[in-house]
């Protein structure tokens, strides 16, 4: 069997996914985001359906891995009900979303690396060294009952602000460059821009469904929320005055435009104001904040599922 390579390539370096040698099985390194999840779930599909033995996912140079990615690992499980699935030196994200949403899950977790260890494209790795396959070491997952790390709110928001930037950059990337093709560069476009008005939307209902009335009960300035308030309706202005227009045009490119701008001083509103607010909650609070936040998004992006498989 010829074994494809998937490479979600909107934005350098985001998910590269690799074949194992010697085992059924792949390797995930990077970020596994919402905007590289039909990436994944093609490269799961691919994996031989026998139905039984093992297979093994290498996660050591896996630095990220969000709801929707890991519900379609979850999902690997019911396409073969009679194979072991292995995870190998997963993240703490990962364990977090297992904890907090699949107490039981059908996928075992070990520390150590599936033998024969692969070697990826130019970063050659001794078999069972520990290291992902752009030679960093991965942490070693928890252990024990309860070891499990909890899912802090402050850092789910910074790592939504990380992912949404990238996402402009990468629309910036392609708007400016002249690698690709007219019919692929105005397809990239397209999927990449909807990916992120996607992000963006879940977003910004999380921290108006979760953050918000949190701070609220809790007393702080009202021009906090206000700013924050202000800061989502600026957002959603701009995307909406995008959708208006042909992917690609002038138009576009200027709402998309202030549509950055608008994500821009979001994040930064949000880093002066919404974060140091949560940053004075106990630990206990943002652990709880992290858990309903992860609990909405996961039902956001059901919802959505199961909107796009009613389409006739």
């Amino acid at each position: 069997m010829v074994w494809p390579m998937y490479d979600c390539q909107l934005l350098p370096g985001t998910l590269t996914i690799r074949p194992l040698s010697g085992c059924r099985g792949l390797l995930l390194a990077g970020e596994a985001d919402l905007t590289a999840r039909d990436t994944l779930r093609a490269a799961l599909a691919a994996l031989p359906a026998d139905g039984t033995g093992e297979i093994h996912l290498d996660l050591a140079g896996l630095e990220f891995i969000d709801l929707a990615c890991a519900r379609e690992l979850i999902a690997l499980t019911g396409r073969h009900p009679a194979a072991r699935v292995i995870a190998h030196r997963p993240p703490g994200t990962l364990l977090r979303i297992t904890s907090l949403l699949y107490p039981n899950p059908p996928i075992e977790f070990t520390g150590t690396l599936p033998p024969p260890a692969p070697a990826a494209a130019g970063h050659p790795a001794a078999p069972g060294d520990g290291r992902g396959p752009d030679g960093s070491r991965a942490p070693a997952p928890p252990s024990g009952p309860g070891a499990t790390p909890e899912a802090d709110v402050v850092e789910l928001i910074t790592g939504d602000h990380g992912r949404i930037l990238r996402l402009f950059t990468g629309l910036g990337q392609l708007t400016c460059g002249r690698q690709h093709a007219a019919g692929t560069r105005g397809h990239l476009l397209g999927e990449t821009w909807a990916a992120l008005t996607r992000l963006l939307a879940i977003h910004l209902d999380a921290e108006q469904e979760i953050c918000c009335p949190a701070l609220a009960a809790a007393g702080p300035p009202g021009s906090v929320l206000w700013a924050s308030a202000a800061g989502h309706f600026d957002i959603r202005e701009t995307i909406a005055e995008a959708q208006l227009s042909a992917t690609g045009s002038t138009r576009w490119l200027r709402a998309v435009t202030d549509a950055w701008l608008a994500a821009i001083r979001h994040c930064q509103a949000d880093e002066h104001h919404l974060l140091p607010e949560l940053a004075r909650a106990t630990p206990e609070t943002r652990a709880l904040l992290g858990r309903q936040w992860a609990a909405f998004i996961l039902a956001r992006l059901q919802d959505d599922a199961e909107a796009n498989t009613a389409v006739p």
